[in-house]
């Protein structure tokens, strides 16, 4: 199955389009509310659309390189809050460093957290800004097992001296004794670049109806996506599409749709992982 995406961000405002051959979404988050409009084919070959409009949760689903790309991770405690960088997500998890190892292109850390003692290996890329360039589970103490993903950056790019994004993503898992494993590629990265005029601006097709998960209610939306006729109780919770759901087939993007733009804040994370790792590995060589 392939999807294909178009991602913008300026601060804490992006958007998202992705669309495959049966399903398509448009999605805008801002100031804490993410807004879409979703189409998809029935089995009779139909085109219907639809709205939503919910508080942002840190999850859109798919062409969102921050968590697909950038390894911005789930809170375990909170898994619909924002994800947390990694030093976040060590000091959520009380993470116990076990190990280190480095070579002239990568430190590799090792590290316990939760109850079940489960490790992970965590491999920083030293000269793409210590970007994290592969996360591995091993399971409780070690052990290996089955349903334990990887994510590895095959490929880095520049797109502005000094600063590198990690271009392609490829993730693996065995489950059953079967392999799946996904190719999340992003192409044309700008970064810092001008946003086309109003992107930032969602228009809503006219007479669609829209599902508010926050008031809990179902209307009929304008242009700008505010109610235009009654509002209904909301009784049940129409499921995502497909697309917004994990997806275990390999994926790539072709590259005459994708325009990525990721600004400058986003590479925050880099310096939280550097420091993290830098300061770990220092301390465990000053003790050993």
């Amino acid at each position: 199955m392939h999807q294909a995406g178009e991602y913008w961000r300026s601060g804490n405002t992006f958007r998202i389009k992705w669309k495959s051959a049966e399903q398509s979404a448009d999605v805008l988050v801002r100031e804490g509310r993410m807004l879409s409009i979703l189409s998809s084919l029935d089995s009779r070959g139909s085109r219907n659309i639809s709205a939503g409009i919910a508080q942002y949760a840190g999850f859109v689903g798919l062409c969102d390189p921050t968590y697909d790309s950038l390894f911005a991770f789930r809170n375990p405690r909170e898994p619909t809050k924002a994800r947390l960088t990694f030093d976040e997500l060590m000091t959520e998890q009380k993470a116990r460093f076990l190990s280190a190892e480095s070579n002239q292109d990568s430190v590799l850390i090792r590290v316990q957290t939760g109850e079940d003692h489960n490790v992970t290996e965590y491999r920083f890329a030293t000269g793409m800004n210590y970007l994290i360039s592969e996360v591995r589970a091993l399971g409780p103490n070690g052990a290996g097992g089955d349903n334990l993903p990887t994510s590895r950056v095959v490929r880095f790019v520049e797109p502005t001296p000094g600063i590198f994004f990690p271009a392609q993503v490829i993730k693996e898992l065995t489950s059953n004794g079967k392999s799946y494993s996904q190719n999340w590629e992003f192409r044309n990265v700008t970064v810092n670049g001008p946003l086309p005029t109003g992107i930032m601006e969602l228009r809503f097709p006219k007479g669609v109806t829209a599902h508010d998960l926050i008031q809990k209610k179902s209307y009929v939306v304008d242009e700008s996506g505010n109610p235009a006729g009654p509002l209904s109780d909301l009784k049940t919770v129409p499921p995502p599409p497909k697309g917004m759901k994990f997806l275990t087939e390999t994926r790539e993007e072709p590259k005459s749709w994708t325009r990525w733009i990721l600004p400058a804040s986003l590479l925050c994370l880099v310096l939280s992982l550097s420091t993290y790792v830098i300061r770990q590995w220092r301390a465990r060589r000053a003790t050993g």
